[in-house]
């Protein structure tokens, strides 16, 4: 029996993530109170040479429950290695209501940032050979306040995932948060299966709105195509443009059609209408 043999081969197990070399110090910090404890407390007369020791032994175990509380909490996802993993599906967790809220805020922001929508439409010729473009902005018929707003981005998020739950027969979870290595990345909506992942990114926009900051913002989502994939290489990865507008405009629905089909890439877009989500989901 070789106890200094033992203690190397432990320790090379808990070496192989940061749980582990936590729970390694702590071991050490232990052994050398122990080693202490036996070898030296005969020569620990006064009560003022032990106090140290005896209070190091209780306060100690409570500053590591703390440290460990904390960390479990807010960082749970550093605590692991690759290797923890029974496969290689990445960790989801469900986003805290602080996060989610702050994501409908900047969704809101986006939007309010854009501005009114400036559409191009060709009349008919007046003369021969002359053509007049005739640029017409729609007004901003209603003024909704920033609260209000978040509120009609949440709901429709919820109806539209209610909403995919239909079509595509399958379970998603709302408002996740994707976490693998470094890859950290918040999903509107996720749904997995044993062969494929389904990944939707659901935006609210006003179609008296201008129509460029939200291609923007969907081109981020599927530039993370790739991403996904990697996360994910065990399944296949589909993803879903899912755009909830307060009325349907066909010339900005042509428009993102038009855009993704240039981007060239294997997405799904779906189109809603606000009113109609309501109708069907509002309880």
């Amino acid at each position: 029996m070789n106890p200094l043999g033992d203690f190397m081969k432990s320790a090379k197990g808990l070496t192989k993530n940061p749980l582990g070399i936590i729970g390694l110090f702590i071991s050490l910090i232990y052994g050398f109170a122990c080693l202490v404890l036996s070898t030296s407390i005969s020569n620990l007369e006064s009560v003022y040479e032990r106090i140290p020791l005896i209070w190091f032994i209780i306060i100690f175990p409570l500053i590591i429950l703390g440290a460990f509380i904390f960390l479990v909490v807010n960082h749970h996802e550093k605590l692991y290695a690759p290797s923890d993993f029974r496969n290689d599906d990445s960790f989801i967790e469900t986003m805290s209501g602080k996060k989610i809220k702050e994501k409908q805020e900047k969704e809101a922001e986006l939007l309010n940032s854009a501005d009114n929508s400036i559409i191009e439409i060709a009349e008919p010729k007046i003369k021969e050979r002359e053509e007049k473009i005739e640029k017409i902005v729609e007004p901003n018929n209603e003024s909704i306040s920033k609260i209000e707003l978040s509120n009609r981005i949440s709901d429709a998020e919820d109806w539209a995932v209610k909403d995919l739950e239909l079509k595509y027969n399958i379970a998603f979870r709302t408002n996740q948060r994707l976490v693998s290595n470094s890859i950290k990345l918040e999903l509107d909506a996720y749904a997995s299966s044993p062969e494929k992942v389904i990944i939707a990114e659901i935006k609210y926009w006003h179609s008296n709105k201008a129509i460029k900051p939200l291609l923007l913002s969907l081109q981020n989502f599927i530039l993370k195509i790739n991403t996904f994939k990697t996360a994910f290489k065990n399944k296949e990865v589909e993803l879903i443009l899912v755009v909830v507008f307060d009325k349907i405009n066909e010339i900005t629905v042509n428009k993102i059609e038009s855009f993704l089909s240039e981007l060239d890439v294997n997405v799904k877009l779906e189109i809603k209408e606000y009113s109609k989500l309501k109708s069907d989901y509002e309880e």
